[in-house]
């Protein structure tokens, strides 16, 4: 019977994969400028904060400023995403 830091191993390894999956994806759909792909992952109530250190609130904010910048200003630019480390605190 597994015991219950084995059971947190294992737990820890799914979210450790199901998270760089979603940085892999989100960096995917950043290069192909595709905000409704880039946006997915993020919630109704979600809060972002851009690179220019401006919050946008809600998804639906986030994904119009999304819309314009991927189009418009960073049309050329592309993204690598690198997850260096994750640290669970349990």
């Amino acid at each position: 019977m597994p015991n219950i830091q084995e059971n947190h191993k294992v737990l820890e390894e799914q979210e450790d994969r199901i998270i760089r999956q979603t940085i892999a994806d989100m960096e995917s759909a950043f290069n192909q400028h595709d905000a409704d792909a880039l946006d997915r992952h993020f919630t109704q109530d979600s809060t972002w904060v851009n690179v220019m250190g401006e919050m946008l609130s809600g998804w639906e904010q986030i994904n119009n400023t999304h819309k314009v910048v991927l189009k418009g200003p960073l049309l050329h630019s592309y993204a690598k995403y690198f997850v260096e480390k994750l640290v669970f605190l349990r």
